[in-house]
């Protein structure tokens, strides 16, 4: 059983560049059922993270082809590679509205991108096992919460010139870094995300993968948000507002994102939240 709710907001920002992505059916088999919860969070226009928002998830599905034995870390993998070359093609014949230039040759002023956070619970019916199979690449992250007496864990990495040294390191390798701002060619802070074409042979959407499998009757939460929330809500500030919120994901939702807002975040706002009860 799985309940999901979701909350958006613009914040201080001008224009919406978030996007959200649930579909708790995406596969449907005789065998398993796969669901997609996913937040993607667009930088310098939102061309980016609409394109994942509305493709994602459908090249996923293409590659799974509804066997369970293709719902593997190879597949999400090569799914996010096989996203960002289909993008970077078609943002290179797209135009920036407030220039007409093209996005690709625009991006020093506006690098079109997006990052990604994907979270995959999968259920094997029948037995009811269920898994969740995660990816993230930027600094969209993802929450589990599980129930019982584990402790709350992030299941996403932070890929930013300020937080990812092996990142940092590698680009650094190639003359990426700039020593002043510490950014990639002074301008990008994130070392992984999807797009921008310009700093393409610095940036990867190679994503953190991880894989989770679920205590049959034990009800587990996840998160999944973009940096305009996690910038400003600590994971401790989370899991109080989870608990006081165990069986309403919407109401949890919206109450997080609120808690951002009130902190004065500076970016979009996008929260998802899932309940699930293994069985």
């Amino acid at each position: 059983m799985l309940s999901c709710g979701s909350a958006q907001s613009r914040g201080y920002e001008k224009s919406m560049h978030d996007r959200t992505t649930v579909h708790l059916r995406l596969i449907d088999t005789d065998v398993f059922l796969a669901s997609w919860l996913a937040v993607y969070d667009g930088h310098g226009s939102h061309e980016a993270s609409e394109y994942l928002e509305n493709e994602l998830h459908v090249l996923w599905k293409k590659k799974v082809n509804n066997s369970i034995g293709n719902v593997t870390e190879r597949t999400l993998r090569n799914t996010f590679r096989e996203a960002d070359t289909r993008m970077c093609s078609t943002l290179s014949s797209m135009s920036d509205p407030r220039t007409s230039r093209p996005l690709q040759t625009a991006v020093p002023q506006l690098p079109t991108g997006s990052t990604a956070a994907v979270a995959i619970i999968v259920t094997v019916k029948g037995t009811g096992a269920t898994f969740i199979q995660t990816a993230n690449c930027g600094d969209s992250q993802i929450l589990l919460l599980p129930g019982g007496s584990e402790r709350s864990r992030m299941l996403s990495e932070v890929h930013t010139c300020a937080l990812h040294r092996e990142d940092v390191q590698r680009i650094d390798k190639m003359g990426g870094i700039d020593g002043e701002s510490g950014k990639i060619m002074r301008r990008m802070e994130l070392t992984r995300c999807f797009g921008s074409p310009y700093f393409k042979k610095f940036v990867t959407p190679n994503p953190h993968c991880d894989l989770t499998q679920l205590e049959l009757g034990v009800p587990t939460t996840i998160v999944v948000a973009t940096k305009g929330f996690w910038n400003e809500v600590g994971v401790g500030e989370a899991v109080q507002v989870l608990k006081e919120n165990p069986d309403d994901s919407q109401a949890a939702s919206s109450r997080l994102c609120h808690q951002a807002l009130q902190k004065e975040s500076q970016h979009n706002v996008s929260v998802i939240v899932a309940n699930i009860f293994p069985k």
